[in-house]
C-alpha cells in the first residue's frame, strides 16, 4: 500500500502543447489562448497492490485539483478538478529457475 500528493509545476511549451488554442483553431466559444508555465495544479494517489502466487494484482485511486493552474483560464479546460481509479491483474506465467531471495 502507498499514496502520495504532489505539486506539479510545467514550463510553457508544455503548458500550451496540451491547454493552448493557436489562432487558426480559434471558434466561437473557443477563443485563442497561449497558455503560461507555471503552477500546474496538486494531485493525490493512493494505491494498493498484493501478490498472490501467480497473480498479481492492483488498484488505484487518483484526485487531480486544478484551481488556480497557470492555464485555468484555458477555453479548453473544462472541469477544475477530477477523480480516477483503476485495478490491474496480471498472471505470472513463466519463472527463472534460478530465484533472488526477497524478503517481502
Amino acid at each position: 500500500m502507498g499514496w502520495s500528493r504532489g505539486v506539479l509545476v510545467a514550463d510553457r511549451k508544455y503548458h500550451d502543447y496540451f491547454y493552448g488554442v493557436a489562432p487558426e483553431f480559434a471558434r466561437p466559444g473557443r477563443a485563442a489562448y497561449r497558455a503560461p508555465g507555471g503552477y500546474s495544479g496538486a494531485q493525490f494517489i493512493a494505491a494498493l497492490s498484493r501478490r498472490f502466487d501467480p497473480v498479481w494484482a492492483a488498484g488505484f485511486v487518483k484526485y487531480d485539483v486544478l484551481n488556480r493552474a497557470a492555464f485555468e483560464a484555458s477555453p479548453l479546460v473544462e472541469r477544475r478538478n477530477n477523480f480516477s481509479a483503476g485495478i490491474a491483474v496480471t498472471w505470472v506465467f513463466a519463472r527463472s529457475a534460478t530465484l533472488v531471495q526477497h524478503n517481502d
